[in-house]
């Protein structure tokens, strides 16, 4: 890892991927919803009918992410044509967050986003139905206060390594950091794509 890709990921940010926490150990929360959203099962319990629901706009966010860094490289940082959501006033790339009512986004967006979607478009009907409301999500998470330091046990160091300190915003991932920093290897759900920082 290079002194260039540590300055990228916290200056630039990363996909801000929900982490596969949220899919459950080998992605059974998915498999759940599959189950729930096509009516083949229904759940009582409030909670984890929420957990299901989260979980399903989850990955229909993360296929977006992916495909969008997939297609138009970089851009997935700057907000297109259409795109909605505002932080500290200035529009950002986002993504959806499945629910009932009007698109939040038009134009190149709206189809894109369309595009990407249609093979789960039964999900995206059912998650209209079950009282979530249209949200997005912006694409690109950048740390607050990044900062690195290189371990050496020859300077007094218990290990060689680095070590990392940065802070999220609430509801986002360190895992969506970690995995543009290193070959994350985790088997319990499948990959969205490949890390944009190469």
């Amino acid at each position: 890892m290079s002194e260039e890709t540590l300055q990228a990921v916290f200056e630039q940010g990363v996909p801000n991927y929900f982490g596969e926490q949220r899919f459950g150990h080998g992605g059974n929360n998915l498999v759940d919803a599959n189950i729930f959203l096509h009516g083949e099962r229904k759940i009582k319990n409030r909670q984890r009918r929420g957990m299901l629901m989260s979980a399903a706009r989850s990955w229909l966010f993360n296929l977006v992410l992916g495909e969008r860094i997939r297609q138009e490289s970089e851009t997935w940082r700057q907000a297109n044509e259409g795109e909605a959501l505002s932080v500290e006033e200035q529009t950002v790339a986002a993504g959806p967050l499945w629910g009932r009512g009007r698109s939040l986004v038009s134009g190149e967006t709206l189809a894109f986003e369309e595009g990407v979607l249609d093979p789960w478009k039964s999900w995206c009907e059912a998650l209209e139905h079950v009282g979530l409301d249209q949200q997005r999500r912006a694409l690109n998470l950048r740390p607050i206060d990044g900062s690195w330091q290189w371990l050496d046990p020859r300077e007094g160091d218990a290990h060689t390594g680095l070590r990392l300190s940065f802070e999220l915003p609430p509801g986002t991932y360190a895992t969506a950091v970690l995995r543009e920093l290193s070959r994350l290897n985790n088997l319990s759900t499948p990959d969205f794509n490949r890390p944009a920082q190469q």
